[in-house]
């Protein structure tokens, strides 16, 4: 995979007006997790004052592959451990798979590449550890069964739907 870095607000601006795309052709890296606790799948559902989907539901953590040191090499599995910390509040007790897949969004562009990431860890210890320690990504956190996922809410992310999906086969 071959890219470049660029400004954070020219990948504001393609979301913000996704009909920049053409002429901006940015296809910004992300990376997501499905969490998988003891207890089933945890999903978060979007802050309501996010730029992109705000309300819906995705696995977590997510965010943009960003540099953390000019001279590091991209660790995907590195900055997706950093978002666990920063969005969930867990940073170990945790093993990454994958990626899974790769899910370009329609109308931004972005281009998500998906992990499983498994736990011991009950939802609540889960629950428990967002409270106290994460950031305000998300409103509310969720624990799905994994025999129950057909039911999960049609306001999915892209790439969380993919993932399930995957999961479900």
């Amino acid at each position: 995979m071959d890219g470049f870095w660029c400004e954070y607000r020219w990948v504001l601006a393609q979301m913000r007006a996704p009909e920049l795309a053409d002429r901006l052709q940015l296809r910004s890296l992300a990376v997501t997790g499905l969490l998988v606790c003891r207890d089933g799948i945890v999903l978060g559902r979007r802050n309501p004052n996010s730029l992109y989907l705000p309300g819906f539901w995705q696995g977590v953590p997510a965010g943009s592959v960003e540099a953390r040191s000019d001279k590091d090499p991209i660790d995907l599995r590195a900055q997706l451990l950093a978002e666990l910390g920063e969005e969930i509040g867990l940073t170990d007790a945790v093993t990454l798979t994958g990626p899974l897949l790769a899910c370009e969004h329609d109308t931004t562009h972005i281009v998500d590449l998906g992990f499983r990431i498994d736990t011991d860890l009950p939802f609540e210890a889960i629950r428990d550890a967002w409270q106290k320690k994460a950031n305000d990504e998300y409103d509310q956190l969720e624990c799905h069964s994994l025999d129950r996922i057909d039911l999960i809410s049609p306001q999915v992310l892209p790439t969380t739907r993919a993932m399930l999906e995957r999961l479900a086969q």
